[in-house]
């Protein structure tokens, strides 16, 4: 990929706006880069377990259909194995939730421009994060036995109570059942981290946003630019849908009416340069709060609507 990245030319200006990748964090930001390199680190084979995730839906069929002890025990058995990829998933939620809201916290200052040009590695970071959200959600719509498979061991934990090292714990199981019950889960963790950050002072309130916003702006100028190799221009995409998705659930008018943001153009270039891309069109779609507001411009529902 790319080291420094460069935006040019788009409704909101952003020319002096860039993304190095490679940045090195100073002093000011270096604990918060530095501990959200290790979150990535920790969560960096979620997308491969979920990716490998094997639902029991044959197993408890067969278990309820006919309710043998060998049939009960196989599927108790995989529902163990189930459960405890969920509660990873739901661990993997709780660390985005911490750290996502530390790094908006370092870039939003009363000049969010400056912020974002001097503290490029926490930019960076945070990018990574909403393109990890958004590519975990994105596999998890397509395995929606996840949460039935969860509601099984749920059900089934009263006839297994004193069985020892259980994979999630009674007390555990509610939060992890509520969690992947949701459509996007990692999406709305950082949404929620987010929220809470921006409840903490009037100021966090209006800059976060700003944040956010200047994030899918740079990103979508930069993908615009075409100056960039395939793996570097996913993950700006991913990142500014992201950026668009977080910024609908805080902010009070939603993204598709924002006029410091320029959905219209992202979404337009998502559909129609990034077909391949249809998880992310359907990202827009299902996973904003917005979207069906009488208030969002029928030009954005009418590209949507056509990918």
């Amino acid at each position: 990929m790319g080291g420094l990245l460069s935006a040019f030319g788009s409704e909101v200006d952003v020319s002096d706006c860039k993304i190095d990748i490679n940045a090195e964090p100073g002093e000011a930001e270096r604990d918060v880069v530095e501990k959200a390199a290790e979150t990535l680190e920790v969560i960096k084979d979620t997308l491969e377990m979920l990716e490998g995730y094997e639902d029991c839906s044959p197993l408890i069929k067969r278990a309820m259909g006919d309710p043998t002890p060998d049939n009960e025990g196989e599927a108790w058995s995989k529902a163990q194995d189930c459960a405890g990829k969920a509660k990873k998933f739901y661990q993997t939620a709780q660390l985005l939730e911490d750290i996502f809201p530390q790094l908006l916290r370092s870039l939003a200052t009363e000049d969010e421009k400056s912020s974002f040009v001097q503290k490029q590695a926490v930019c960076s970071k945070a990018a990574a994060l909403l393109e990890f959200a958004l590519k975990f959600d994105g596999m998890r719509v397509m395995r929606p036995t996840i949460s039935n498979d969860m509601a099984y061991y749920r059900r089934s934990l009263s006839k297994h109570a004193n069985q020892p090292n259980l994979p999630v714990k009674d007390d555990e199981a509610s939060y992890v059942m509520l969690f992947v019950a949701q459509m996007s889960p990692m999406t709305a963790a950082l949404a929620k981290g987010t929220s809470a950050l921006m409840k903490t002072s009037p100021s966090f309130a209006v800059r976060v946003p700003k944040v956010l916003a200047l994030l899918a702006n740079v990103c979508l100028a930069l993908c615009r630019s075409k100056e960039f190799d395939e793996e570097t221009t996913q993950k700006l995409l991913y990142a500014m849908v992201g950026g668009l998705i977080v910024y609908d659930h805080v902010s009070p008018e939603g993204a598709f009416t924002a006029k410091g943001l320029n959905t219209k153009s992202a979404v337009s270039m998502v559909v129609k340069d990034y077909p391949q891309q249809a998880n992310l069109a359907n990202a827009l779609k299902y996973s904003t709060l917005h979207y069906s507001d009488d208030s969002t411009p029928s030009a954005i529902k009418s590209i949507l609507e056509s990918a």
